[in-house]
């Protein structure tokens, strides 16, 4: 239901704050069903989650996590407020741009991420070597912005 991790749920559990279908929880290998089972947590009931998937344009400059303690520019600025609570399957550097997805559905996280699934992954990527770099920028080119400056200055080595 998307109410705590997995390790707090674990607490929870120990403490006896977990009840289901009335009856209190004590083993952390309990199978319920959020559909047809009333789970509780210290006696307020908690409802299903709607799943939610987002595939998303990463653009440079963003870092791939939903808080960073720098305030640098993270996911949580991108997406509406709307749309709840998702979280980034796998990671892309800050630098690199491409599909992201992020979901709130941790069971398809973990069979994505997960080794043990095996499933492929396919990472593109283009080198600009770092002298080309060093030698526009020296003359004040901004690659980025002014190809014909890039391309007037670049000199490769």
């Amino acid at each position: 239901a998307g109410v705590a991790s997995r390790r707090k749920a674990e607490v929870w559990i120990r403490l006896g704050s977990i009840s289901v279908n009335g009856k209190i929880v004590t083993e952390v290998a309990t199978l319920v069903d959020p559909l047809e089972d009333r789970i509780e947590i210290e006696g307020k009931r908690i409802h299903p989650e709607h799943v939610t998937y987002v595939a998303f344009n990463k653009p440079k400059g963003v870092m791939c996590t939903l808080e960073d303690p720098h305030s640098r520019n993270t996911l949580t600025q991108w997406l509406p407020p709307k749309l709840g609570r998702v979280y980034p399957v796998g990671r892309l550097d800050k630098d690199s741009t491409g599909l992201l997805f992020l979901t709130n559905d941790g069971e398809l996280a973990n069979r994505l991420i997960h080794p043990r699934y095996k499933v492929p992954k396919v990472y593109m990527y283009q080198h600009v070597p770092e002298s080309i770099f060093l030698n526009v920028t020296q003359v004040g080119c901004n690659p980025e912005i002014d190809s014909e400056c890039f391309h007037k200055h670049m000199t490769l080595f």
